[in-house]
């Protein structure tokens, strides 16, 4: 099975995004796709991201699943609902590895999640 989504979220490298530098928010890692990638990784541009580099967005998804610090994020990342919460589940298990990631479970638990964050957009 592929993924239905096509575009590989340049923070957890997990194909998330619809179309590339639309402006769209990873639903695993909370990264804003504004367009920066490895060349510029290193740069803080501020922006959707604020205050993180790619690299530091990597490195805190690396660690404990999404791209801000550790309790510095939003109540959605740092509180998540039922749907998150087995996402991110699931991810620790295959230590956030795309490689390691069964398609058609992760596209389960993706959906599930998108449902949860369109039916409470207005929360975030």
């Amino acid at each position: 099975m592929t993924y239905p989504r096509t575009v590989l979220c340049p923070c957890c490298k997990f194909p998330t995004l619809k179309a590339t530098e639309i402006w769209g928010i990873c639903v695993i890692c909370w990264w804003e796709d504004d367009g920066q990638n490895d060349y510029d990784a290193h740069d803080v541009r501020g922006g959707p991201n604020s205050r993180y580099s790619l690299t530091a967005a990597r490195a805190n998804f690396a660690d404990h699943g999404h791209m801000y610090d550790r309790g510095k994020g939003i109540k959605i990342v740092e509180q998540p609902s039922a749907a998150r919460s087995n996402l991110i589940d699931y991810l620790r298990s295959i230590q956030f590895s795309p490689l390691h990631a069964d398609a058609a479970h992760l596209t389960r638990l993706l959906t599930a999640a998108d449902a949860h964050i369109n039916q409470n957009r207005t929360q975030f």
